[in-house]
């Protein structure tokens, strides 16, 4: 008879040290330095064999999915590393690569996706590269420092400026779309301070979360499976879990929403929530506890039906992919 789902919570959550919300890490509040990056720039200007590495590494893994890449791809390098904020990173810089597509030719030269919407191309891209390309790229070295660097397709980047993003550079035409702004030497000031406000609001309730799970799954590796004890210990830690997932994905996916149309980009509240919360160590902890909540599910489905379930999205574009390859 397959074990129980509560069963599979507790095994999970034997074993594992206590989840503690521990400090992380941030640059977006760091002090900001005179100048950008040198080992990236000279000056303001990308210097040149690191924009040639950069795009010749992207397009030479996209032909080798994808035709012609470079007649519907657009790159820019963006993110943190590319502002006077570049000198906060933890370990190895990051370095994100934002792709924007021109869907008519992209589906022109590519008809396997002829049938399929931008979200669910998007999707498929960013798969490949998530799981191919980023770990060849994870410890990229120029002139002496290492960055790990991403490359990521946003279905609403044809033109970067729509997301607002911090800073945008163009790697195919070698200019800056968007410049990094000059800051004031504490960057928590511009935002309004009922933000931070809220943001302690959250904490304490992830604190909350956190404590009662802990609590919960001590008790459920002490007491007798089976028992009172034991199923009121798995009921209290799958709520906990579940609260955990509810914040971690509104964090997270709110996030999102700010680099999307409508959203207002690096200074958007939901990107100020999502960078305090990995300065402050809620979004690590988080991530800990759903984790666990995910790991318990995959075991459940293989016991029950001896595999993994596809979700609802990942069927549908196998089956789109499937068509488009046939007809």
């Amino acid at each position: 008879m397959p074990e129980s789902a509560a069963n599979f919570y507790l095994r999970k959550s034997m074993g594992h040290d206590p989840i503690r919300i521990e400090t992380g890490a941030s640059g977006y509040f760091s002090a900001p330095e005179k100048t950008l990056d040198p080992h990236l720039f000279n000056g303001d200007r990308l210097k040149g064999d690191v924009r040639v590495h950069l795009v010749s590494t992207l397009f030479a893994f996209m032909a080798t999915r994808w035709h012609a890449p470079h007649s519907w791809a657009r790159c820019w390098l963006a993110g943190s590393g590319i502002t006077y904020q570049w000198s906060a990173s933890r370990g190895n810089g990051d370095l994100d690569v934002l792709l924007g597509a021109d869907w008519v030719q992209l589906r022109k030269l590519n008809p396997v996706f002829s049938d399929m919407d931008n979200a669910d191309i998007a999707t498929v891209i960013n798969t490949e590269l998530r799981d191919h390309l980023w770990p060849q790229t994870a410890l990229t070295r120029f002139h002496g420092q290492s960055y790990e660097v991403t490359y990521y397709l946003n279905q609403n980047s044809t033109d970067i400026r729509t997301i607002h993003p911090y800073a945008a550079y163009d790697l195919i035409s070698d200019t800056w779309t968007v410049r990094p702004p000059k800051l004031p030497h504490d960057p928590a000031k511009l935002y309004p301070a009922d933000w931070r406000s809220q943001i302690v609001r959250e904490q304490r309730f992830a604190q909350d979360v956190v404590d009662r799970y802990n609590t919960a799954a001590t008790q459920a590796s002490r007491a007798v499976p089976g028992s009172g004890a034991w199923t009121n210990a798995l009921s209290i830690a799958k709520l906990a879990v579940a609260q955990a997932e509810s914040l971690y994905e509104g964090i997270h996916l709110g996030r999102r929403n700010a680099f999307a149309e409508g959203g207002q980009g690096y200074g958007d509240w939901h990107n100020y929530r999502w960078q305090s919360h990995k300065a402050n160590g809620v979004v690590g902890a988080l991530q800990k506890i759903t984790k666990i909540g995910a790991d318990a599910n995959a075991m459940y489905q293989r016991n029950v039906y001896g595999h993994i379930l596809p979700d609802a999205a990942a069927s549908r574009i196998s089956a789109q992919l499937t068509h488009g390859a046939t007809t």
